[in-house]
């Protein structure tokens, strides 16, 4: 009888999983063959794919037949797979970020489905409350706005927005214990560690891979939970010296190679020029020239998300007044993820929206827990003028897109010269 029903919650899984990655992968990737690929971004990264596969050079990236040293080869490695697959089009270009959001989605379902709604209910409602939570966040992550247009470019963002996010689950399942002290001893006894571990340090390399250095925020999030949670087991549970140097082992697989072919340039612009420098300048018009601007522009991000997160953020007033008055301390991780994030690329001058597109999963959990535990009707009222608009939205970017004046008139995307 018992394997009977863990067969029955295994094919639920099975078809759970499957249902949510095949109906985020069309959401994102209806459209994608029809539009020209816009902006500098999308013709430049489909562009090194092509000439990658063209020189037979799968470490150091190209484009016009210059290296292009500013950002690293993860998601470039992905465009040539799915070159290989589908021909080289705007469709295989953009086709990886498709596949790397619906895996986001994936991520934070398995996540949310192993979190409690927040009123501690009996063991068969927690499961059921769980799955609830995970639908619900990974629905909500999907239907976001920036979440939306970023799943359709073919650019690094969703690349390492998956990473960072297995990173903070990994993060929170070895905080599991502390974080969650109703939880039953005998199974935290038997927790096992072992394997979070290897994925929250494998994350961080992947991450770092797929956008540089800000694929590792998640160790700002676990170090600052760490210090209030005061747990003395938990370094020892972490291994730090010997994660960060499984981190370095995996980029210098990448990396080494790069710094010898590039002579170190890899290095000096990847992370000199496109990391401390656009920390510390503002780069491509992207944010403020000088001082009295930039001081304007700190609360930019507090602003933005309420475009970035549409048509979610409309229900972030009332999430921040239920987490004022009734927070635990998975509410805590979640929010201090958040705040990581969003001090980070406050402070840094050059600025742009989809910046702080890793928070939205955290956010989408946060808020997949309050909903999880609220009437329906009531938490969508007054909900339904803001969906319509935003499929307006989604519907006129997808089918009349205007495009910049750098791609119009472009009959294939890979004669693109800048």
């Amino acid at each position: 009888m018992p394997d009977a029903i863990l067969g029955a919650h295994l094919k639920s899984a099975i078809r759970n999983y499957a249902l949510l990655f095949f109906g985020c992968l069309l959401l994102h990737v209806a459209g994608t063959w029809s539009l020209p690929l816009i902006d500098r971004d999308e013709p430049r990264f489909a562009e090194a794919s092509r000439e990658m596969i063209e020189r037979k050079d799968y470490v150091v990236p190209h484009f016009n037949n210059d290296p292009r040293l500013d950002k690293p080869p993860l998601t470039y490695w992905a465009q040539t797979v799915s070159y290989k697959i589908f021909g080289e089009n705007d469709f295989a270009a953009r086709f990886p970020s498709a596949v790397a959001a619906a895996l986001v989605a994936l991520s934070i379902f398995g996540w949310g489905s192993r979190l409690r709604p927040p009123r501690r209910p009996s063991a068969s409602q927690a499961r059921i409350g769980g799955t609830k939570v995970g639908w619900w966040a990974a629905i909500i992550f999907t239907l976001s706005l920036q979440t939306f247009l970023h799943a359709k470019a073919a650019v690094a963002d969703m690349w390492l927005v998956l990473f960072v996010t297995l990173a903070y689950w990994a993060g929170f399942e070895l905080l599991r214990d502390p974080l969650s002290p109703s939880a039953n001893h005998t199974s935290n006894i038997k927790h096992q560690t072992f394997s979070w571990w290897w994925v929250f340090y494998c994350s961080l390399a992947f991450g770092f891979l797929a956008k540089g250095p800000i694929g590792w925020i998640p160790l700002l999030t676990v170090g600052s939970t760490m210090f209030f949670v005061r747990e003395t087991q938990l370094a020892r549970r972490f291994k730090f010296a010997r994660g960060v140097l499984l981190t370095l082992a995996i980029v210098a697989i990448w990396g080494v190679p790069a710094l010898i072919q590039t002579h170190g340039e890899f290095f000096t612009i990847g992370i000199g020029r496109h990391v401390v420098g656009r920390s510390l300048v503002t780069m491509e018009g992207h944010g403020a020239n000088s001082f009295g601007m930039y001081l304007l522009l700190l609360p930019f991000y507090f602003v933005t998300i309420f475009i970035s997160f549409f048509p979610w953020s409309i229900k972030l007033p009332w999430l921040t007044r239920k987490l004022w008055l009734n927070q635990d301390n998975i509410d805590h991780y979640l929010i201090a993820g958040v705040a990581v994030i969003f001090i980070i690329f406050s402070l840094i001058k050059t600025k742009l929206p989809h910046y702080t597109l890793p928070a939205f999963p955290l956010l989408a959990l946060l808020l997949a827990q309050r909903l999880a535990t609220e009437n329906s009707m009531r938490f969508f009222s007054g909900f339904h003028g803001a969906n319509r608009a935003a499929f307006c939205h989604c519907a006129d970017f997808t089918g009349h897109q205007t495009l910049p004046e750098s791609s119009r008139g472009s009959e294939n995307v890979f004669d693109a010269r800048f």
